[in-house]
């Protein structure tokens, strides 16, 4: 098959009038569309004409097709009038391309590098090619002014290239070729094409008057030409400085054949063959390699070339080191830089007056100065570019030695530990500082004058340490340094969402924002982790928010060097109720890990919700409040109705549609009456008790306040009683209704003439706390009060008495003496013996 390659040459006519312009003007003529273009040298041409006489002509000319996919064509222009040179201002040039050979493929049309014979000025700056339009477009550059234009040839075998257009199709041609034909379009559209005339720029008339054209059909595809000949590459070798540039070649080419090079194997510019050597002049250093291509294909010349420019050397010598202890050995180096092939040495050694020249033929010299030295060396390279380097001048001092030794101590450590004792040894003088560096950054100084240092770094990394010593007037020298490696320590915690959480797969699902996942890569979802004190009011330690949480549930914090002792872990999650770890988690270890998922009792009051074979946080606290109930429903129900999606707090299972799957998760939670569980201050009410206002032989009343309930609600308050000094709850008491305020209690049951000790009492969750004792004596049958009835004080204890009758009698057993076991007999050995029930000391007095 055959497709036709038509071109529209649509010369734009410019609008602007020709000031002052007074002379008669040149005439385009337009040749509005042009079927085919030659395979030779035949032109699809289009004219201009003053009056009657041809003035100038727009050619496409050299059309060739290069390659399965490449097609080139050249675009000249010709000035017929011998009498009168045509000096070109502008030209702005349209092609409008047959779309019938437009393919599956994208077309790209370029200008050929260093192909435009116009001057710089009028020059096409850029080309662009529309594939809607079918259209090629040659862009100008500004009016340069009279006397800057292009003169146009006026040798019709010689035109004047306006530049070559390559067309490059992504993918190879189908074979085409058709017959030329002319088809007029609607309307005229014009280059424009302006010219300087008498110092003026003047845009030239459109006709169609003699456009023609005598090309012959392209035939796209046609069969491929042999593959281009072997060359041989040429040139390279090394070059000094000065030398000229180095050139790179082949000792011949083809026509037809297009040779690219290559520098180190990239493609650095390319040539058209001539049939002749041709070469590039190269500045760089590197290997050359030249390729060549048409339409058969590629092939490889025949070697490459080496181009090494060697650029001039430098030496110095390092200052250094020039003051020097007496008897210290000097070692010097020469640094040069871009050496030679073959070169040596020469040193030069200024001392006490006199000069001396020493041939080494090496870059180090050593020797130990008695006196002022100076030193300084030349560099002579004979090959390949027989430089001379001369150094810098370096003056060597004598003063009394200073010798900083090195510093042991090396290993690793973990951030928030400290280093082991860092000891300075084979050191002669004494300390004046120490210095530190982290990463080889800047030393800074330490206030240690001792030769023993450790410390806790402030970070993470490689933490070199050193000390600087002087021994009177010597120079201060460093010692050798130590190196720590400061590991980051971290916290890895596992949890699963239960909104987002698989158990069949028993890990994550992503997030979705929509009906797209909200994260990129392994992040699910986000979390915050805090770290709370453990003791009341549990104050925020540290934290760590929008932490990215992957499928696996496992979240990595690092520790900094403050993060010590034991710390609530607590995560909160967009719409998870809060959950605290079941108690302290201690920080001490170099990797600490917590996993919430193993079991309910990984969360501090069970917390947690089983999900298959793993234990969830608990979802649908959608506004956050530690509690899941109608606050949460309420919108999550509304949004179900108004189709809602996103990335929002109301999604309660992740899938970025907020529905009835959502509602559940709500709504059995609610039920559940899930909250949030975390350790409250342990603080005790506060209670306040008052002696008793009425007493009778078998009961009393008394008064009490529970001024504050402490950090938990009441859960019991009253008046607890009994025989001994300490009455407690586990006593007689009674149980009062009511939280704080006051309250009155009767004391039932008592025992007539019998002394009593009191107390008001309050409890909650922390505990129970207790008022101020007080004691009363129930009356006796004869109206005696207790308090007209004596204590007995034996052996340091105070025993109760009671009336009966009319005698007063000891209401508890005597507790005095050593207590031996029941078995045994008491003996008279001159100590006090006592059984006691149980033997149990504390029944002694029962």
């Amino acid at each position: 098959m055959k497709v036709h390659l038509l071109f529209l040459l649509i010369l734009l006519l410019s609008a602007f009038p020709k000031h002052g312009y007074t002379g008669i003007g040149r005439i385009n003529n337009l040749c509005p569309e042009l079927i085919g273009l030659s395979e030779t040298a035949n032109d699809i041409t289009h004219s201009s004409a003053r009056t009657l006489n041809q003035e100038y002509q727009l050619t496409i000319s050299n059309d060739i097709q290069i390659s399965p996919n490449i097609l080139e064509f050249d675009i000249e222009l010709f000035n017929p009038d011998t009498i009168q040179d045509l000096e070109l201002a502008q030209l702005e040039i349209v092609l409008s391309l047959n779309p019938a050979i437009l393919n599956s493929g994208q077309l790209t049309a370029i200008i050929k590098n260093g192909s435009s014979e116009l001057s710089l000025l009028q020059r096409p700056v850029s080309i662009t090619f529309d594939s809607l339009s079918s259209i090629i477009h040659l862009l100008p550059q500004p009016l340069p002014g009279a006397g800057n234009g292009s003169i146009i040839s006026e040798d019709s075998t010689n035109r004047t290239r306006v530049c070559r257009i390559r067309l490059i199709n992504s993918v190879p041609w189908a074979t085409a070729s058709a017959d030329i034909g002319f088809v007029l379009p609607p309307e005229f559209l014009s280059t424009n094409i302006q010219e300087y005339e008498n110092g003026v720029s003047g845009s030239m008339a459109v006709n169609t008057i003699n456009c023609y054209s005598s090309a012959l059909n392209l035939t796209l595809n046609f069969p491929a030409p042999p593959f281009p000949e072997h060359f041989s590459v040429n040139g390279g070798g090394i070059y000094c400085q000065d030398d000229f540039p180095a050139t790179v070649g082949l000792n011949g080419s083809e026509t037809g054949v297009t040779y690219r090079l290559y520098k180190d194997n990239s493609l650095v510019d390319y040539l058209d063959g001539t049939g002749a050597a041709i070469g590039w002049e190269c500045n760089d250093t590197g290997e050359y390699s030249i390729d060549a291509v048409n339409a058969a294909g590629v092939v490889q010349m025949d070697g490459v070339a080496l181009i090494q420019i060697h650029p001039e050397p430098t030496t110095f010598l390092a200052a250094s080191g020039n003051a020097v202890c007496d008897g210290t050995v000097v070692n010097l180096i020469a640094y040069t830089t871009n050496p030679g092939n073959a070169g040596e040495y020469t040193w030069w050694i200024s001392a006490q007056g006199n000069s001396s020249m020493v041939v080494t033929n090496t870059p180090q010299y050593s020797f130990v100065p008695t006196s002022l030295t100076y030193i300084s060396v030349d560099y002579n390279e004979s090959s390949p570019c027989n430089y001379i380097a001369e150094s810098n001048t370096v003056e060597v001092m004598i003063l009394p030695p200073s010798l900083g030794g090195s510093v042991t101590g090396s290993g690793t450590i973990y951030l928030g530990n400290a280093t082991e004792t860092l000891h300075l040894i084979n050191q002669s003088g004494t300390v004046l500082k120490w210095q530190k560096s982290c990463n080889r950054d800047v030393w800074t100084d330490i206030s240690n004058t001792g030769t023993e240092y450790s410390e806790i770094p402030s970070n993470a990394g490689f933490w070199s340490y050193r000390a600087i010593v002087g021994n009177g007037e010597c120079p201060a020298d460093t010692s050798e340094s130590a190196v720590i490696q400061v590991l980051n320590r971290s916290l890895e915690v596992k949890v699963f969402p239960q909104g987002i959480y698989n158990p069949i797969t028993e890990s994550l699902n992503k997030a979705q924002d929509g009906h797209s996942d909200r994260f990129q890569s392994d992040t699910a979802d986000i979390v915050s982790l805090r770290l709370v004190q453990v003791a009341p009011p549990y104050a925020e330690a540290f934290a760590f928010h929008n932490i990215s949480i992957p499928a696996s549930g496992n979240i990595r914090v690092e520790l900094s060097a403050e993060m010590q002792g034991s710390y609530y872990l607590v995560i909160n999650h967009r719409n998870s109720i809060e959950t605290w770890s079941a108690s302290p988690v201690s920080l001490a270890g170099n990797t600490v890990s917590y996993n919430f998922t193993t079991g309910a009792n990984k969360a501090y009051g069970y917390n947690l919700l089983r999900a298959g074979n793993a234990w969830v946080l608990y979802g649908g606290d959608v506004n956050q409040d530690g509690l899941i109930d109608s606050d949460d429903m309420i919108p999550v129900d509304n949004f179900t109705a108004q189709f809602q999606t996103g990335y929002i707090p109301e999604d309660a299972n992740g899938d970025g549609l907020i529905d009835a799957s959502d509602m559940m998760i709500v709504d059995n939670n609610s039920r559940n009456f899930v909250s949030s569980v975390f350790p409250y201050a342990q603080e005790l009410p506060v209670v306040l008790g008052f002696p008793v206002h009425h007493v009778s032989e078998s009961d009393a009343s008394c008064m009490a306040e529970v001024l504050s309930q402490g950090s938990s609600p009441i859960t019991a308050r009253g008046i607890c009683w009994s025989f001994t000094p300490n009455p407690s709850i586990n006593d007689q008491h009674t149980i009062e209704p009511g939280t704080t305020g006051s309250f009155e209690s009767n004391l039932p049951g008592l025992t007539a003439g019998t002394h009593f000790y009191f107390r008001a009492y309050a409890s909650n969750n922390s505990g129970t706390a207790y008022g101020e004792i007080f004691s009363f004596t129930t009356l006796s049958p004869e109206g005696i009060t207790y308090n007209a009835l004596p204590l007995v004080t034996y052996g340091n204890q105070t025993y109760n008495t009671v009336l009966i009758g009319s005698q007063v009698w000891m209401r508890e057993n005597l507790n005095f003496g050593t207590m031996i076991s029941y078995n045994q007999n008491q003996t008279d050995n001159g100590i006090t013996e006592k059984h006691c029930y149980d033997n149990d000391e504390v029944n002694c007095g029962d």
